[in-house]
């Protein structure tokens, strides 16, 4: 299976589309504020017609008393997949994978 991977121009929006559910966001893991149709409410995690979540975040690590919350250093697609690389400070690393296969 083929993929493709992108470490540049991470703020570049993906889908992920299921059969009944399909998540729309940044490939950096964001859900940036956008759209015209519904002003700033496009992004999130959609049952159509209903918008089911805003979004979701990871935490990595603390900074003192703040969660550290980064952006994503990868993205990867694939024809069952997306996928996002998470790198922390020190050795921590983490992968979000997104099936296209959601079964609500």
């Amino acid at each position: 299976m083929k993929t493709a991977k992108k470490t540049e121009r991470l703020d570049d929006l993906y889908v992920t589309g299921g059969d009944r559910l399909y998540v729309i966001g940044s490939q950096d893991g964001d859900f940036p504020r956008m759209g015209e149709h519904i002003s700033g409410e496009m992004t999130g995690i959609w049952v159509h017609p209903q918008k089911v979540l805003d979004g979701f975040w990871i935490e990595l690590g603390w900074d003192r008393l703040t969660p550290v919350v980064p952006r994503a250093t990868g993205f990867r697609v694939a024809p069952a997949y997306t996928e996002h690389h998470y790198q922390a400070a020190g050795e921590w690393s983490a992968r979000r994978r997104q099936p296209t296969d959601f079964r609500p």
